[in-house]
């Protein structure tokens, strides 16, 4: 049976499940998007009484990615990919991924999938003229408008036990901190960079609660390039990726940590469609459109009152002040789980 035959089948096979395309030429390759862009798949999905997705991924080798990532080509896409699969494994809902390179292929998919009427989000017009609104809010808050509830991603399927270990390795009774400190100056790919944060503000923070805080210890996320290399001698820091580590473990320590504090950017997107308590640090205010927030709001529509967004840029004094609330508030919490790495929370 050829490949081609077999996922046409494949489409006919998944009647109740939301097939989910995604087409590398208009979207990047971003943690904070696929994330999102999950999100969105996820309410699609549950507002069709649907509690499957099946990923279709198109990445083309002649048109890999969008206009804004030039670095990315057809030598290293592949690599691109696979750097970002753990991001699709945070959906409880999807059954299945496939990646699909050749374009004709693609489209023949997309247009079986209209032609049989099968659900699936963006539909065949969208994708035509490329009008898919995978980054914003708008869909997520109407559905929380609607139910009152989101189904909200998890763990990433797999590496639950994998941050399990670490936690019994490493933290071991302590207050774990997920933080991502944006540093995207540091990067090939020299983006946005008026959304960095100041690494040296938030060095003198983390020097400053090793005194006040001895319980909490702050796992640094992201690539190599992302984090100073002075924070390794730092008694509260902790850089899962020296160990060996990936994306995946990355985001299974951060859905499972007990505090989650970062720039607005790619983990924080992780942590704002979670139970995770969170302080989302530097929030952009271009991003309020897209969020559908006045800037300033204290909150997203649907978090939870330990959810919380500063629009400030941080400082010392700042990051201490955000931190020391958000610490005191959980260790108040008498329902905080220790860990979330249940697939079905936040369901309606």
């Amino acid at each position: 049976m050829s490949s081609a035959h077999a996922l046409f089948r494949m489409i006919d096979r998944r009647r109740d499940s939301l097939l989910g395309f995604l087409d590398y030429r208009y979207m990047p390759f971003a943690l904070g998007d696929t994330l999102t862009w999950l999100m969105n798949l996820q309410v699609e999905a549950k507002g069709r009484e649907l509690d499957r997705i099946s990923l279709l991924l198109h990445a083309d080798p002649e048109a890999p990615t969008w206009r804004l990532q030039p670095n990315i080509t057809a030598q290293n896409y592949r690599d691109c990919l696979a750097n970002l699969l753990p991001a699709f494994f945070c959906s409880p809902m999807t059954e299945a991924i496939d990646v699909v390179e050749h374009k004709r292929l693609y489209w023949a998919m997309l247009a079986a999938a209209a032609l049989g009427r099968r659900p699936a989000w963006p539909g065949l017009g969208s994708q035509l003229c490329e009008t898919i609104d995978y980054a914003s809010h708008k869909r997520i808050n109407a559905y929380f408008q609607k139910y009152g509830s989101l189904p909200l991603l998890a763990s990433p399927r797999g590496y639950a036990g994998c941050a399990a270990d670490f936690r019994d390795r490493h933290l071991s009774g302590r207050f774990v901190v997920t933080i991502n400190i944006r540093q995207r100056g540091t990067q090939y790919d020299k983006a946005a960079l008026h959304r960095d944060s100041s690494m040296e503000a938030w060095m003198t923070f983390l020097a400053r609660a090793a005194r006040s805080h001895p319980d909490a210890v702050f796992l640094v996320l992201g690539g190599y390039t992302e984090w100073d290399r002075r924070l390794a001698v730092f008694p509260n820091v902790l850089v899962p990726r020296v160990f060996g580590h990936g994306l995946g473990l990355d985001l299974a320590l951060l859905f499972s940590g007990d505090l989650f504090m970062g720039t607005s950017s790619g983990f924080a997107a992780a942590a704002t469609f979670s139970r995770v308590p969170y302080v989302i640090t530097n929030y952009e205010h271009a991003a309020a459109s897209f969020t559908a927030i006045p800037v300033g709001a204290p909150r997203y529509p649907f978090a939870q009152p330990n959810q919380t967004l500063s629009w400030e840029r941080e400082t010392p004094e700042l990051l201490m002040d955000l931190f020391s609330e958000a610490h005191a508030r959980c260790r108040e919490a008498t329902d905080h789980p220790e860990r979330r790495t249940d697939p079905d929370r936040g369901a309606r």
